[in-house]
């Protein structure tokens, strides 16, 4: 069972709601979240950590098979500080 059929399982339940209905919610909620970091948003789960978006610049790197050198374009990713 993926993590958020879990969740949605647990709304559903302490809220007396359809499996649907909850399964609804946390999509849309995780939506916001992924809207939300490439926005340009942190978000912060107190006492747990911060999700945010980090910017990884162009870089030089090889080819694994053939050695070549081939440049690897910048990027974004999604990173997680924990909190401490």
């Amino acid at each position: 069972m993926k993590l958020s059929d879990h969740i949605a399982a647990k709304i559903a339940s302490e809220h007396q709601m359809e499996a649907a209905t909850a399964m609804h919610i946390v999509d849309r909620v995780m939506h916001e979240l992924a809207e939300a970091i490439v926005g340009g948003s942190t978000i912060d789960f107190p006492g747990a950590g911060t999700l945010y978006a980090e910017q990884v610049p162009e870089r030089r790197d090889h080819h694994p098979s053939t050695g070549e050198a081939i440049a690897t374009s910048a990027s974004v990713r999604v990173a997680f500080r924990l909190a401490l």
